[in-house]
């Protein structure tokens, strides 16, 4: 498709038809960055402050439930991250009812994440 004017870009994404364009925007100006274990001291705090007390609270109790939201997990090496954090701090989870929602603007990404396969580069962070 050839435009000849930001003009004519525009009315494209407002017309019926610019719908898959309009993803297509989207996924070319969203920022990705991404690593495993990004900005390591959010992992801490919720090591510490949410997962750690959680344990404690729940083990007497039979319905154990954990709800955690990535917004904006990009690749999806921040959800991974969580994931390997819960299961080091909560090693039985076997009686519990654990999810992870990852969730990202970027459909692009959001293929990778779900692919779950990285370069050895990128898991060169992980602890």
């Amino acid at each position: 498709m050839h435009l000849s004017s930001f003009a004519e870009y525009c009315a494209l994404l407002q017309s019926g038809a610019g719908d898959v364009e309009m993803g297509n925007l989207v996924n070319a100006i969203t920022t990705n960055l991404t690593s495993f274990f990004r900005e390591k001291h959010h992992f801490e705090h919720l090591r510490e402050s949410v997962l750690l007390p959680l344990c404690s609270s729940s083990e007497k109790s039979t319905q154990k439930k954990l709800r955690i939201w990535s917004a904006a997990c990009s690749a999806g090496m921040e959800p991974y991250s969580i994931a390997m954090i819960v299961k080091s701090t909560i090693s039985d989870l076997s009686g519990w009812d654990a999810r992870i929602l990852a969730t990202d603007i970027d459909t692009n990404m959001l293929v990778t994440g779900r692919s779950g396969e990285y370069s050895s580069e990128q898991l060169a962070n992980i602890p």
